[in-house]
């Protein structure tokens, strides 16, 4: 997992969000960016809560640990509590920082990258990419009906030469069908022919390793 400082796909916004009951789609210099619509699930918010409830506690005894006095003034015990310390501060930002992380999962499409991120937005702005797919890496863009609930479709990418997918948004399939056939064309075109190039790629290096036959 790792963290980016910019705001999203490309360096700036064109143009006002496309949005819907379930999803918005702002589109970027680069790109677009799929938002989900709607609160976040209880499944999601109350580990949160409980995260930040016990790493603040976490974050707390660590420090009470070094500043309560010790009266056996041993090297031992005091290299113990200051493990200790250091275990709890860190078991404690670890879940502060699960606490205040996003609760939502955006996909930016970057076609100038030729990529599909996975992006979660903290409290403060932050963006945390959580995987990353190039467009070749991408087989198929389609409706799942079989993860639908309340009525809704959810729209998934398939890993190339494998049965895996990737949420990307739910909603009504009237709402999902325009964005399955924007996706479908921006990654599995774009796909092709970078797949393409790196197969004529491959031809020309083993075209040159192969021996001479006098």
């Amino acid at each position: 997992m790792h963290k980016t400082p910019g705001q999203g796909v490309g360096a700036g916004r064109i143009g006002r969000p496309k949005s819907n009951t379930t999803h918005e789609i702002e589109e970027t210099y680069a790109g677009y960016i799929i938002r989900p619509r709607g609160g976040a699930t209880l499944s999601i918010v109350i580990p949160q809560m409980i995260a930040g409830f016990l790493g603040s506690i976490f974050a707390m005894l660590s420090l009470f640990s070094l500043m309560l006095p010790s009266n056996v003034a041993v090297t031992d015990v005091l290299a113990i509590k200051i493990a200790a310390a250091l275990v709890m501060a860190v078991l404690g930002g670890f879940l502060l920082w699960y606490a205040t992380r996003g609760t939502a999962v955006q996909v930016h499409v970057d076609k100038r990258m030729g990529e599909v991120r996975e992006v979660i937005t903290n409290r403060t702005g932050r963006n945390t990419i959580i995987a990353n797919y190039g467009f070749d890496a991408v087989g198929g863009v389609h409706l799942d009906r079989s993860k639908s609930r309340d009525g809704q479709a959810v729209l998934v990418m398939r890993r190339r030469n494998s049965s895996i997918t990737v949420p990307v948004t739910a909603g009504s399939e009237e709402d999902l069908i325009e964005l399955r056939d924007r996706m479908g064309r921006d990654l599995l075109l774009s796909g092709t022919r970078e797949h393409r190039r790196n197969d004529l790629r491959m031809q020309a290096q083993n075209s040159t390793k192969m021996p001479l036959v006098a």
